[in-house]
């Protein structure tokens, strides 16, 4: 759940850190 959470709010926050 933390894993997808982080991943949508990492995506169109700042894709830098996490792969695309």
């Amino acid at each position: 759940t933390l894993d997808l959470n982080m991943s949508h709010s990492k995506k169109p926050r700042s894709p830098s850190p996490v792969p695309p």
